[in-house]
């Protein structure tokens, strides 16, 4: 099933919704946004310095890190 198919079938379905709870619920979901604008500026701008630095290259990577606790805390 395509995006469209899928879109056309949630529509159908939307249609047939009779309770309010469930329509504003359906609201809540469609007007939620990312989440983005919820996060403090100066957090958002730590956020933003990490990507810079991980497009950058630097930083450690992740599965270096874990294999390093896995080895200094003995973990399998």
């Amino acid at each position: 099933m395509n995006s469209s198919e899928r879109k056309y079938k949630i529509i159908e379905q939307l249609l047939k919704v009779e309770e309010e709870s469930t329509l504003y619920q359906i609201e809540n979901i469609l007007n939620e946004g990312d989440g983005w604008d919820e996060i403090p500026p100066i957090v958002q701008k730590l956020i933003e310095k990490a990507i810079e630095q991980s497009d950058a290259g630097v930083g450690i990577p992740h599965e270096q890190v874990m294999s390093e606790i896995k080895k200094k805390y003995n973990f399998s």
